[in-house]
């Protein structure tokens, strides 16, 4: 398959595109990931964006992908960092959870988790939340996050997986 991601690096933010996921089955997703941006929570200054077909098919089974992410490394240095994440469903979805895991050369350093309850069919919502950052003393540097990192994300509903996002994190 050919790569339909790009890249587009600006002043200020990073972008990546690419191709919609798809079902098991072939059909459209009823689950999609609208748009995420990653701001300094201070500032506001936009660091990072993934526009609205971002997630390139992996070929792993069921709704999985895998993305690479180039973010600046100033992101680093913000005290706290805000997500925003646009999705839509065109089915009903009873108990949409979000479990993300952060892990540095294979081994698990954090775990969040988000609950956002019922969302209504034919719906766009969006969510955002903040992370602060560890002190400087506790941070690893960027020479050891860069290319080792790896953020892996499930949105659920109950027990059942509705998509799954793994996002190796690079840093320029």
């Amino acid at each position: 398959m050919a790569d339909a991601t790009a890249l587009s690096i600006g002043p200020d933010v990073l972008t990546t595109e690419a191709q919609p996921p798809e079902k098991r089955d072939g059909s459209a997703s009823s689950f999609q990931i609208q748009d995420m941006i990653i701001r300094d929570a201070d500032s506001g200054l936009i660091m990072w964006k993934a526009g609205s077909s971002f997630l390139q098919p992996s070929g792993l089974p069921g709704n999985a992908w895998q993305l690479t992410a180039t973010l600046p490394s100033a992101i680093l240095s913000a005290r706290s960092i805000s997500r925003e994440l646009t999705f839509s469903t065109v089915s009903a979805i009873t108990h949409l959870h979000v479990i993300q895991d952060v892990l540095v050369y294979k081994t698990p350093v954090e775990q969040w988790s988000a609950d956002f309850g019922f969302v209504i069919p034919n719906s766009v919502n969006s969510w955002s939340h903040s992370v602060d950052a560890a002190d400087s003393e506790d941070m690893l540097p960027v020479e050891v996050l860069s290319g080792n990192t790896m953020i892996e994300t499930k949105f659920m509903d109950g027990e059942t997986t509705l998509a799954a996002l793994s996002v190796r994190l690079f840093y320029k």
